[in-house]
């Protein structure tokens, strides 16, 4: 029949184009000819995740989770674990507001609580910048706008001073390390070359005349 026929039509291009489809149906035998997952018995949870996510559509937590969809695949690990940590904050605290009414006394109100929590003026800098960046994402998706973070007061860390280990300090700490454990050193004091760089060098990566840095090892929660 035509009903069948516009149905498996329909079907084909669903799967050829890779989109989510909501089917709705009475019919059982095209229900279940038809979909990959059924919702029926499930409709009252199904009818409150839909409103739940009309609600968030227009807030600041509806951006978050758009955000973090978008951007998480190009985080490296370490990023990931900040970024997801501040998104969460976010979310938690801010993601309420719709995006039309979010103000820089919000996210003044914001930097403050985060202070009474414990955290260093640095660590907030780091929440309010990832909180612009989702802003500002959000403006170029014709969202959001940056001004209720552009006016808020920016976090002010105090500049910490780079304190370089004296030479006598380093000659010390040469002469009484061995192995590898000197190495590590001669790399860290006339390389530069971080802990976790230090840390994932391989023979590979000395041809014998020059030593490339090519990855990083870091310790996410013990692992």
């Amino acid at each position: 029949t035509l009903r069948v026929q516009m149905r498996q039509e329909l079907l084909a291009l669903q799967r050829r184009l890779g989109l989510t489809t909501i089917f709705v149906t009475h019919d059982q035998e095209e229900a279940m000819s038809t979909a990959d997952r059924m919702a029926a018995a499930e409709y009252v949870k199904l009818d409150a995740d839909i409103a739940d996510a009309a609600a968030k559509a227009g807030t600041l937590a509806g951006l978050c989770e758009r955000y973090e969809a978008h951007k998480l695949p190009t985080w490296s690990p370490s990023t990931a674990d900040a970024k997801v940590r501040h998104l969460k904050a976010i979310r938690a605290d801010l993601g309420h507001h719709r995006l039309d009414q979010l103000t820089a006394e919000h996210v003044d109100g914001w930097y403050a609580v985060l202070r009474k929590r414990g955290l260093g003026e640095q660590s907030v800098k780091h929440y309010a910048t990832t909180l612009g960046a989702v802003l500002r994402q959000g403006e170029r998706w014709d969202k959001a706008t940056m001004r209720a973070h552009r006016n808020a007061t920016p976090p002010k860390p105090a500049k910490v001073p780079v304190r370089v280990p004296p030479a006598p300090v380093v000659a010390l700490l040469m002469s009484t390390a061995t192995g590898a454990l000197r190495v590590a050193l001669a790399l860290a004091a006339f390389v530069g070359a971080r802990r976790g760089e230090i840390m994932g060098l391989r023979w590979s990566d000395f041809d014998g005349h020059q030593l490339t840095i090519r990855r990083s090892v870091l310790d996410r929660n013990g692992r």
